[in-house]
């Protein structure tokens, strides 16, 4: 999964004219704003609500879902599950920016161009495939590769 996402970032990123032209449109479209401080929990994607709601989220998730409290007790020691643990968080965090910078790429491309309203595609759950398929189309087989290593990622 992550080296399909790392293919679509980096052939995005020769598609769109690097990472920097990839930031700055992004902070030019709003979409990057880490130092929002609003209040108000209404508001998505603030400082707060991400803060707040990455609190209880993450939480939930490593302390009492079953998939990861089974991993926890098939470790030997105590102290071999706080290295899984941290073994996983930071491939979590590997992954997440990946597709953080997935999302920016996506962005950058269709910024001009809504493919939905341009009936390239019907949903926005397309729009990634589409993007493999518009950037990564001079490599045959490489469409394919990416739909396994995405659906890869959904397996546990």
């Amino acid at each position: 999964m992550v080296i399909s996402l790392l293919t679509v970032l980096i052939q995005g990123s020769i598609h769109v004219g690097g990472l920097n032209k990839i930031w700055n449109i992004g902070e030019n479209g709003g979409r990057i704003n880490f130092l929002d401080f609003d209040p108000d929990p209404r508001r998505r994607h603030t400082f707060w609500t991400i803060l707040v709601g990455g609190t209880f989220g993450w939480t939930a998730t490593y302390s009492c879902n079953q998939a990861q409290v089974q991993r926890y007790l098939a470790c030997r020691s105590e102290n071999e599950a706080k290295k899984a643990l941290f073994l996983n968080w930071f491939a979590m965090i590997i992954v997440l920016t990946t597709a953080c910078l997935c999302g920016l790429v996506l962005y950058a491309v269709y910024e001009t161009c809504d493919p939905i309203k341009a009936n390239k595609i019907s949903n926005s759950n397309q729009l990634m495939p589409l993007l493999v398929v518009e950037t990564l189309n001079q490599v045959p087989g490489v469409s394919g590769l990416f739909v396994a290593g995405a659906y890869c990622g959904t397996l546990r």
